[in-house]
């Protein structure tokens, strides 16, 4: 259950980064509306709230709040790694 805890805090920190206007053009063709930045952000923070309690049932309830931060940690580290070294390679601005 550990690994579904990582991936619901790399999947929210994916999202929320998402939603900011530069890393929706660099990624994605889809024009980010009010309404799909809203959705992101919410579903974002519903992730990573529901990566809390199943990181509390896996690890206790001591160590399972520790272990939620740490895979924030993780989580937040792996998305920038993704939104920010890794370009969409049809997607980058061209400099004249």
């Amino acid at each position: 259950m550990s690994f579904v805890v990582v991936l619901l805090t790399a999947a929210a920190f994916l999202l929320l980064g998402l939603a900011t206007h530069e890393h929706h053009r660099r990624h994605l063709p889809l024009p980010l509306t009010p309404a799909s930045r809203r959705r992101a952000r919410v579903v974002g923070w519903l992730l990573l709230g529901a990566a809390l309690p199943l990181s509390v049932l896996d690890q206790g309830p001591i160590f399972g709040p520790v272990f939620w931060v740490a895979t924030c940690m993780s989580g937040a580290g792996l998305a920038f790694v993704l939104l920010n070294v890794i370009h969409a390679p049809d997607s980058r601005p061209t400099k004249h």
